[in-house]
């Protein structure tokens, strides 16, 4: 069974590229824009089996498994095969994964998942200096059956330097005895080190650190370079999806990371990606 995936997901593939090439030859760009996974919303019916791929036919006994599967992206695919042949850890998560979902008729939404995440990838000036900026969102409602996106996490601010942790600087040890002066005159320096008087046994939080910059109008957004989902689910997997903008049939959004987890493992990419670690 696990032979039939693998193939599957090759001959899908091959079979996109030379059907892509004869359509735009012959102008038949509405084909491609038809198979366009478009939108997140797009991707999570298709994932459900709600909306068939233009190739796979509505009669087909294994319709659902072939939807899955065309939501990957196919050229890392072909590169992993490339390096490690048919056998190898990924092809075989992959169709493990996909036999779970199908079994247990998983379901992703959007709207009840606390495990779905979006990442947008921001381009931020700061201290006259651009930096690149993570900010993390997730899909709550806000009543009256009213959804929205909200910030839960930020990453970034110490590899872009905005928070210095490659310095500890101490209060001298008698200023206790001087009734701390030295903290005023610290905290008002126009480009103080505060951060780096913390305890070495406590980390910043980067979400609040932050918004705190943003309410005082320390830090400004230029950009927004692109947004990639994470998705955390189904019980022994994540998978991320980004947007592929290419003239064939997998195109748009579709999983461009995949791995088998832990569930130990999965509660550290969460934190790593919240900017917790």
């Amino acid at each position: 069974m696990k032979k039939i995936f693998v193939l599957a997901i090759i001959l899908t593939s091959i079979a996109n590229c030379v059907s892509a090439q004869f359509l735009i030859e012959d102008g038949m760009l509405d084909t491609l824009f038809n198979a366009r996974v478009k939108s997140l919303d797009e991707f999570i019916d298709r994932f459900n089996g709600d909306k068939l791929s233009s190739d796979i036919s509505e009669t087909d006994p294994v319709k659902r498994e072939k939807n899955i599967l065309a939501l990957f992206e196919r050229d890392s695919l072909f590169a992993h095969q490339k390096m490690y042949g048919d056998k190898n850890d990924l092809f075989s998560a992959i169709t493990d994964f996909v036999k779970d979902v199908v079994k247990n008729n998983h379901r992703l939404d959007i709207e009840k998942d606390s495990m779905i995440f979006a990442v947008a990838d921001m381009k931020m000036k700061y201290a006259a200096k651009e930096r690149n900026v993570k900010i993390v969102l997730k899909y709550e409602p806000i009543g009256n059956d009213i959804f929205g996106w909200k910030i839960v996490g930020v990453s970034g601010l110490v590899e872009s330097g905005i928070i210095d942790t490659s310095t500890v600087r101490v209060f001298r040890p008698v200023d206790n005895e001087m009734n701390f002066s030295t903290i005023a005159p610290t905290v008002n320096a126009q480009n103080n080190q505060i951060t780096q008087y913390r305890s070495t046994s406590e980390a910043i939080d980067q979400m609040s650190y932050f918004l705190a910059l943003c309410s005082v109008n320390k830090i400004s957004a230029v950009q927004c370079k692109n947004v990639v989902y994470h998705i955390l689910s189904i019980d022994g997997y994540a998978f991320e999806i980004s947007k592929f903008d290419r003239l064939d049939k997998n195109n748009g959004w579709l999983i461009s990371r995949f791995q088998r987890i832990s569930n130990k493992d999965k509660i550290e990419y969460l934190n790593k990606l919240l900017g917790k670690k």
